[in-house]
């Protein structure tokens, strides 16, 4: 650079040079040891407020930040114990109204222990940044209520960026690991790979946009089920530069669709096993009595006589009726847990649920396991009959499947019911491998499962739990040794007097036996119930609803009516319905013969009018006593 050669030169150039350094946008200022200014260029009164003088009268130190004093002074101790330089050094500088403008320093110290600084007012990059933190806050919070995160791949680096939630949904780590292309692909399950693949190149081949489900799998094997959108983004050449999208974890939906869609399944199979187990059940009836009719001729038979054939005979009937009475016990099982009334507590005879849960669950517990009956409980207890048979098939259920198939010899599930004072306890027992402790305290959740995907939903230890508790009860774990052992409490029903079944005797052959009007769709079932009967009743058919409704309203009357429910056209509740309009006297006579499936409006009818219940498939032996105790309680015609 060339010196000046006149003073005059050296003069006008000293003028160019203070009237730059005065017209500078940044804010110069020269600075003693002692943290004082000692020069300031104009632009500081400008940015500050404050007059040159007064921002030079004590230490700058004053006009800092409290909360940044202590980074400034250490700062410029250190610049001039250490000749260092300060560059982007940041603080807050007070401005004369009170507030506070950011600065940002670049200063060095010069050779007579003066510092030199170069400061710019950063204020409003300050709030940008600040502005901009926010938004991100709120769109994290936004994307946190939703379970959304975002995620975008830039292709000419192969580096994606992952949102905090698109981290939560892979099991990742944001402080310790850095997604890559490869390694977010991988992370799908195996059977999705290839469609995230074939998505991702059309985004890049032919700029299109693209949607999908798929699932992740976490590095601790936990499945996530994501719903992805992502656009392209093209660059100036027109080539696509880097992908743009979405991730929402929509596994909690999935499962509950999944539950819902196994519940309609259920529903139909239930219906149809419903259905089926009605249309058992007339065949089964007539069978059943008749075979029971056999024996019962068969030993006055033996009386009069015996022979080689009515001994060979006497087992093969026995074995019938037992084959029949087994069936019927399946089917009671099935209406139990198939029955779709509405929900009503009743008061129910656990051991008899124990026995209907257990030939429920036998076709998953047989191969897997012995069956161990300890039922040692008097009363009985206040629930819903179905929902009781439902809480111990699926325990059963569980029990049965935490045991390996072809070991039944080796296992046992032990089902013991005993009184608790107010209440009756339930145990389900397993000698299977137990819960282990760290998932205790989530077993009832809904949702949760340590079965394979596709295998269980997660709800049957939670529906339980619910049904227990809206009961009035509780279940629980308990601690044991080995295996498992559930622990299910229902309440006593209240006032409840069991009393021993005294069998009445049988009515003798006489004159004038009272009257007994049989209704039924099915001819054999009207045969056999007449056969069963006629020593007790003058006994007559109808064969149709609209039939016995034209004998009432012509008057005839019964001591005793005995109508199938379920009939065609005209069904056990409309003959009931009729005759409430014209002789409701006769309604607290009727019994329906049913296979126990109610509907609300059959069960209104039945508490209203008092009407009497038989057990389909019939049994000849409680199907007359049903009908003794029934004539005891209203009395003969007069």
């Amino acid at each position: 650079m060339t010196e000046p050669n006149t003073e005059n030169e050296r003069a006008l150039i000293d003028s160019l040079r203070r009237r730059l350094l005065e017209s500078t946008p940044d804010l110069l200022a020269i600075a003693s040891a002692e943290g004082r200014f000692v020069w300031l260029s104009q632009s500081w009164s400008t940015t500050l407020g404050w007059t040159c003088e007064e921002l030079m009268q004590g230490p700058f130190l004053d006009f800092v930040h409290e909360s940044d004093r202590g980074r400034t002074l250490a700062e410029f101790e250190a610049m001039m114990n250490e000749g260092r330089v300060a560059l982007q050094f940041q603080n807050r500088y007070r401005h004369k109204d009170g507030e506070y403008r950011w600065l940002e320093w670049n200063s060095v110290v010069d050779g007579s222990g003066y510092t030199l600084c170069v400061a710019r007012d950063i204020t409003a990059r300050k709030e940008g940044e600040v502005l901009e933190r926010e938004r991100f806050r709120q769109m994290q919070m936004a994307e946190d209520l939703v379970g959304l995160g975002h995620w975008r791949v830039d292709l000419k680096q192969n580096r994606p960026y992952w949102s905090p939630k698109v981290y939560e949904i892979h099991g990742r780590d944001p402080e310790t690991y850095v997604p890559n292309l490869e390694e977010a692909i991988d992370a799908y399950h195996p059977d999705d790979r290839q469609m995230v693949q074939d998505y991702v190149a059309a985004a890049v081949e032919k700029h299109a946009d693209f949607e999908f489900e798929a699932r992740v799998v976490q590095p601790g094997g936990d499945i996530r089920w994501v719903h992805s959108r992502g656009v392209p983004e093209v660059g100036q050449d027109g080539e696509v530069v880097s992908l743009f999208g979405v991730f929402r974890d929509i596994t909690d939906a999935r499962r509950l669709e999944e539950s819902m869609r196994r519940s309609e399944r259920m529903a139909s199979i239930g219906t149809m096993a419903a259905g089926i187990a009605h249309e058992i059940n007339n065949p089964l009836s007539y069978l059943l009595g008749n075979l029971q009719m056999l024996e019962e001729d068969l030993a006055e038979l033996r009386e009069a006589g015996d022979s080689e054939a009515l001994r060979e005979m006497r087992p093969m009937i026995e074995d019938s009726v037992a084959g029949a009475l087994r069936i019927r016990k399946i089917i009671d099982g099935v209406r139990s847990f198939t029955r779709v009334e509405a929900v009503k507590a009743v008061p129910v005879d656990v051991n008899d649920a124990v026995h209907a849960a257990v030939s429920f669950a036998e076709h998953e517990i047989k191969v897997r396991a012995r069956t161990a009956l300890d039922l040692q409980a008097a009363a009985s207890v206040l629930v819903d009959e179905t929902q009781l048979v439902q809480v111990l098939v699926n325990l059963l259920v569980n029990a049965a499947q935490a045991l390996p198939e072809g070991a039944a010899s080796e296992h046992c599930i032990t089902v013991s019911t005993q009184d608790e004072g107010d209440f009756v306890g339930i145990r389900v027992a397993d000698t299977g491998p137990g819960v282990p402790a760290e998932i205790r305290p989530v077993i009832f959740d809904p949702f949760f499962t340590t079965k394979p995907v596709g295998t269980g939903t997660g709800l049957g230890l939670s529906i339980c739990h619910t049904i227990a508790e809206q009961s009035g009860g509780s279940i629980e774990l308990e601690p044991t040794g080995a295996g498992a052992c559930f622990h299910v409490r229902f309440p006593v029903a209240a006032g409840e007097a069991t009393a021993p079944d005294v069998a009445a005797p049988a009515a003798p052959v006489v004159e004038g036996l009272p009257s007994l009007l049989v209704v039924d769709d099915e001819p054999q079932v009207l045969t056999m119930i007449r056969r069963a009967t006629q020593k007790m009743f003058r006994v007559e058919t109808a064969e149709s609803g609209r039939e016995a409704i034209e004998r009432f309203v012509s008057g005839r009357r019964y001591d005793l009516v005995l109508c199938d429910l379920m009939m065609p056209e005209v069904t056990g509740i409309d003959v009931v319905e009729r005759l409430a309009e014209c002789c409701p006297e006769v309604l607290p006579r009727f019994l329906f013969a049913t296979a126990g499936n109610f509907s609300p409006r059959g069960l209104e009818l039945i508490e209203r009018h008092r009407i009497g219940v038989v057990r389909k498939p019939v049994d000849i032996h409680g199907l007359r006593d049903r009908l003794r105790e029934r004539l005891r309680e209203v009395g003969p015609l007069r």
